[in-house]
């Protein structure tokens, strides 16, 4: 497996915006790189690395909370993807997203975040409206289309989420209506005439 061989040099687990902030700040002064872990699901193992400081951002505090006011959510980049639908649905709204119900919602954000939802709300990514980001000096700066934008444009796919460590995110929501679930089987061997027909 992609992670067998992964041995950070340390795993903090954070608590607080502060704790981010002096993790960043001590691996920036001694020349640690940083893995941020949000929900650890980085296919391509993003999540950890070798000798690598991995900064574990699921025990961050403040939870999903909906402003029925702006149709915002903000959520800790470590929150699952099934917090975050599980109190958008009482509202009758969602954010676009994948499908799996325990990724972490930082990494998917800052990786695009392709889902069913994306032909009608585009990426997770494109749902953002302002990110808190710790950049490597330790600073803490919130990025949005106002405040920071070629960091917010960089947050938004220009770069991977490669400028800090982002700890908090704000997403514009869209309204929830019924939909239906499909899915189609075939032999690999009708593959052309099934896209085709599709």
């Amino acid at each position: 497996s992609l992670y067998n061989n992964s041995n950070p040099a340390a795993v903090v687990t954070v608590t607080s915006q502060a704790d981010v902030e002096k993790a960043v700040a001590f691996a920036a002064a001694n020349k640690l790189k940083i893995a941020p872990r949000g929900g650890g699901h980085s296919y391509i193992g993003a999540s950890t690395a070798v000798g690598a400081m991995v900064i574990d951002l699921r025990g961050l505090p403040g939870g999903v909370n909906f402003d029925a006011g702006s149709g915002t959510v903000t959520v800790p980049a470590g929150v699952s993807l099934t917090d975050v639908h599980q109190v958008l649905a009482g509202a009758g709204r969602a954010i676009p997203t994948g499908s799996c119900p325990t990724v972490g919602v930082g990494g998917l954000a800052l990786g695009g975040g392709m889902g069913a939802d994306s032909r009608h709300a585009g990426l997770t990514c494109d749902a953002l409206r302002s990110a808190t980001v710790v950049l490597p000096s330790g600073e803490t700066v919130t990025a949005s289309a106002e405040d920071h934008p070629d960091l917010f444009w960089a947050l938004r796919g220009g770069g991977g989420g490669n400028f800090g460590v982002t700890t908090v995110m704000t997403f514009e929501t869209f309204p929830v209506a019924d939909s239906d679930v499909v899915r189609v089987d075939f032999t690999p061997s009708s593959a052309a005439q099934v896209l085709a027909g599709w």
